[in-house]
């Protein structure tokens, strides 16, 4: 009967050397600043409106399903609003 060698050993992947570049204050821009604003008034408009327990989950992060739930309808609020900013002109 053939038995299979157990002690095959793997070559290892090299790991990177260096750490990812991290952004700067100074890299963002006015326009970046300006959404940045957008998403977080339509986060605090829509956490407002949300029930007392919803609002606990979010914040223990308890529920993924609450949280993805809660960061696509903010998505669709602060997108809807840049698109009424940007037609609007």
């Amino acid at each position: 009967m053939i038995e299979k060698k157990t002690s095959t050993k793997k070559k290892a992947r090299s790991q990177r050397k260096r750490s990812p570049k991290k952004i700067a204050l100074k890299d963002i821009t006015q326009e970046q600043r300006e959404m940045a604003q957008i998403y977080s008034e339509s986060y605090n408009a829509l956490f407002d409106k949300l029930a007392p327990w919803r609002q606990k989950a979010l914040q223990d992060k308890t529920d993924d399903k609450i949280g993805k739930e809660f960061a696509h309808r903010v998505a669709k609020h602060a997108e809807k609003k840049i698109y009424d900013l940007l037609h609007s002109k």
